[in-house]
């Protein structure tokens, strides 16, 4: 793993996802672990639903999802925990484009659903 933000002060979780979003390039290929909460988001051009890890700053004020492929090809919902379950991913920071537009996701995920005390 390269960057284990689960092991990150949240000041640190927010400026490595910061970095993430705004400069992918130097994150290309690099493994990330991180902890969240899972949020599901259906997209209908596409009919195709994305999977994000939502993660909390330190404020609470400018959380940022992080979307995620599995490795497995699961169906959703029935392969999925609920909404706003905390869950980890550990996975492969990845760009892509999709409708002319660059999105970032961690590719060949393995996602956990944690108990409420590994939160």
């Amino acid at each position: 793993i390269d960057y284990d933000l689960t092991t990150m002060s949240k000041d640190m979780v927010y400026a490595t996802v910061y970095l993430m979003m705004t400069e992918p390039d130097d994150f290309e290929g690099k493994k990330f672990k991180m902890r969240g909460q899972y949020l599901s988001a259906y997209y209908e051009p596409k009919d195709a639903y994305y999977n994000y890890c939502f993660i909390s700053d330190a404020a609470g004020c400018c959380s940022q999802g992080i979307e995620f492929a599995t490795k497995e090809h699961l169906k959703y919902p029935e392969d999925f925990p609920k909404d706003e379950t905390n869950i980890e991913v550990v996975g492969e920071f990845e760009s892509y484009m999709e409708d002319g537009k660059l999105y970032c996701h961690l590719k060949d995920s393995q996602m956990t659903v944690l108990k409420d005390e590994e939160n």
